[in-house]
């Protein structure tokens, strides 16, 4: 009785709390979650004010991380950067997410031209590299915030929508959904009720994984000067500065810091996406 208890109290929350690299991954993300949404209310200095400190200062007690070659703040612009990447992370990631779920969903429980159609543009798309393609597509409609987030955010959608029209593919003739067809149920509520939940699961473990691509892409992007423009931060437009000699070697403070936050940023995101990885489905983790 005792060990059948166990086994039953060993659910998702169980396997999810108890996996030690997924905890690893969300702690590192909230606590930079926590400094860079509070840490510029705690380090008030303008990200953007140029001289003052001097310029390419090395780090002292003003300012902590030293300043950049227009005698910005380091630490100050590393913060803003944070908050940049991570919020076109996360919107970039809802967007792909959207939009294939959409269109994967629509693709699977349909079939016939809308399945060739969807399925058809998504192969297009795959086709050609992510970044070349985002390049271009900045280039055409000017960079921004904005821009950046709809570039990568579309560019993401068919591997989202490929995932979920094979799990589409094998839930529309399982007989809970024939019941409902019987039942005469709209083919939305079907979709919504009986499709999207049993299917839901694979999309929600790809989201951790999209969120890092998308960090990286913007960062690659601002990095070769087509993304986040200056003087707003993001970390790949401060590593920008690193494509100059001077900087790459004599002034290392400028570059690694933003490039160790992408490294362990992104690190702690794939942590958590393979935690809740073997959380959902314990099988696969064997």
């Amino acid at each position: 009785m005792a060990k059948e208890k166990t086994k039953k109290t060993k659910g998702f929350g169980y396997r999810f709390t108890h996996n030690k690299a997924a905890m690893i991954g969300l702690i590192i993300l909230v606590l930079e979650l926590l400094v860079f949404f509070i840490g510029p209310s705690v380090y008030p200095i303008d990200p953007n004010q140029a001289g003052a400190g001097g310029f390419n200062a090395a780090p002292d007690a003003a300012h902590i991380l030293g300043t950049d070659t227009l005698g910005r703040d380091c630490l100050s612009r590393l913060l803003y950067g944070g908050r940049t990447s991570l919020f076109i992370g996360i919107s970039a990631m809802a967007i792909s997410v959207l939009l294939g779920s959409v269109l994967g969903l629509l693709a699977g429980y349909f079939r016939g031209a809308c399945e060739a159609i969807v399925m058809r543009l998504a192969d297009i798309f795959m086709s050609f590299p992510t970044t070349i393609l985002a390049l271009v597509l900045v280039a055409v409609v000017g960079p921004s915030i904005g821009t950046v987030i709809g570039v990568i955010g579309v560019l993401g959608w068919p591997g989202i929508a490929k995932l979920l029209y094979g799990n589409v593919i094998a839930t529309r003739n399982q007989e809970y959904v024939e019941a409902s067809r019987i039942m005469g149920m709209s083919n939305f509520r079907i979709i919504m009720r009986d499709i999207l939940p049993n299917s839901i699961t694979p999309l929600l473990m790809a989201m951790p994984f999209r969120m890092s691509q998308a960090i990286l892409t913007e960062s690659s992007l601002s990095f070769l000067g087509a993304g986040i423009q200056a003087p707003q931060a993001s970390w790949g437009n401060i590593i920008y500065a690193a494509q100059n000699l001077t900087v790459f070697t004599m002034r290392p403070w400028i570059w690694i810091p933003p490039g160790l936050c992408i490294i362990v940023t992104v690190v702690a995101i794939n942590l958590l996406g393979e935690g809740l990885r073997a959380a959902m489905d314990p099988k696969s983790a064997k």
